[in-house]
């Protein structure tokens, strides 16, 4: 059976991945006393992201779009509310 709200909607799986719920952006990774370095680029990660399905898969012909997450990925989502309606709206990269 068809689900009449969302059968044509597409999904996008983002993992939440640097531990700073999409917000960093350094440069240079951070060193850890283990001697490992710790690249912090969630924003850059989300950006780049939206802006190719932007580019490449029609996000821009969307009529509506959800963010949603869980646990310290729902942080991330809520935070990133703003910017990607921003984004969305051509107000911002």
């Amino acid at each position: 059976e068809t689900n009449p709200d969302l059968h044509d909607w597409n999904a996008v799986w983002l993992p939440y991945c640097d531990g700073s719920s999409f917000l960093s952006d350094r440069w240079s990774p951070l060193s850890l006393p283990s001697g490992e370095a710790l690249h912090m680029r969630g924003n850059s990660i989300f950006t780049g992201v939206i802006a190719d399905l932007l580019r490449e898969k029609g996000l821009d012909r969307g009529r509506a779009v959800v963010l949603t997450g869980c646990s310290s990925g729902a942080l991330g989502a809520l935070l990133k509310l703003d910017h990607l309606q921003a984004t969305l709206a051509g107000g911002g990269t």
